[in-house]
């Protein structure tokens, strides 16, 4: 099965654009699959999905069931190829294995065993993080040798703190540029949720 049809849902405006180079570049360059079609995504913010932790974070069924409803609507082409519904969101601030099988169910049980569900552990720019030598260019004056081996624990801010290119980090802007170039083997080697999505769409292969 190397041609597949994939609906995303994210939670960022950046994500919009991002995910889609993302996905691209993980089924062509990472994994060699043959074809693969990504529908527009989704955007919906995580408010809509999970409560905040002063709620309990619990996991908001109606708007799950809503949003993969759009999701099936949209996959509905009748051309035979295999689909796949991703819903990604940063895992911060919960904890990623309490909260990742929750949402997992749910989003099994709305879309009939078809969901692929992500959460970037702290958060989507905690990849480039993962694999910032491959971003010298962008992060210049990052002194390296402080980051410890978990790099997870560093996110948006990081980026924010050390991007050298313009006047400051912004999503919508530099998220998908970056997003095209980070090294995939290298962060896959240093991202335990990074390296989740790979696995979980070589499943698919």
């Amino acid at each position: 099965m190397s041609r597949l049809r994939i609906a995303p849902i994210v939670e960022g405006r950046a994500e919009v654009e991002a995910v889609r180079i993302l996905l691209k570049r993980i089924w062509y360059d990472l994994l060699g699959g043959e074809y693969i079609d990504i529908l527009r995504p989704i955007y919906r913010p995580r408010s809509k999905f999970v409560a905040p932790p002063s709620l309990g974070s619990h996991v908001k069924p109606d708007e799950i069931r809503r949003a993969c409803g759009y999701a099936m609507h949209a996959l509905k082409k009748g051309d035979g190829i295999s689909s796949r519904i991703l819903l990604l969101l940063d895992a911060e601030p919960d904890c990623p294995k309490d909260l990742a099988p929750r949402l997992h169910e749910h989003m099994q049980r709305e879309t009939g065993g078809i969901a692929i569900t992500v959460l970037a552990n702290q958060e989507f720019e905690s990849w480039f993080v993962a694999a910032v030598e491959s971003l010298g260019e962008f992060f210049s004056d990052a002194d390296l040798s402080r980051l410890n081996d978990d790099r997870e624990v560093h996110g948006k801010r990081w980026v924010q703190r050390h991007y050298t290119v313009s006047d400051s980090y912004s999503e919508t802007i530099d998220q998908p540029k970056l997003t095209a170039r980070f090294d995939l083997r290298m962060c896959r080697a240093k991202s335990r949720s990074f390296d989740k999505l790979c696995r979980d769409l070589e499943g698919m292969l």
